[in-house]
């Protein structure tokens, strides 16, 4: 409920807790991003990140029942694996997008 309801807490919970993991977070999807990327992209793969474990930790009942049965740690590994798999791909794909727009300005000069 803190998260959906933040309290007066939350922003020192933030700056102690969450901050660290989400700088260290942005550096990687700059680095997967590339030079051309923009903070707000920067921050909507973060936040797809963040979703994605949100939803498979803190909803894991929900998923288990819509799934019809537990995850094993074995599932969550692949769940992990991926994951991993999908934000890279989705990285590659903005940053050769980011190139084409990029090629296709310098174009029209």
């Amino acid at each position: 409920r803190g998260m959906t309801e933040p309290g007066a807490e939350m922003p020192e919970f933030v700056e102690a807790l969450i901050r660290p993991h989400h700088r260290l977070l942005t550096g990687i999807m700059k680095d997967l991003l590339g030079p051309r990327v923009d903070d707000d992209t920067v921050l909507e793969f973060t936040l797809i990140i963040i979703g994605q474990c949100f939803v498979h930790f803190h909803l894991r009942g929900f998923v288990d029942t819509l799934r019809g049965k537990q995850y094993s740690e074995k599932d969550m590994e692949r769940l992990t694996d991926q994951t991993h798999r999908f934000i890279v791909a989705a990285a590659r794909a903005e940053r050769s997008r980011m190139g084409k727009v990029s090629s296709a300005r310098r174009t029209r000069r």
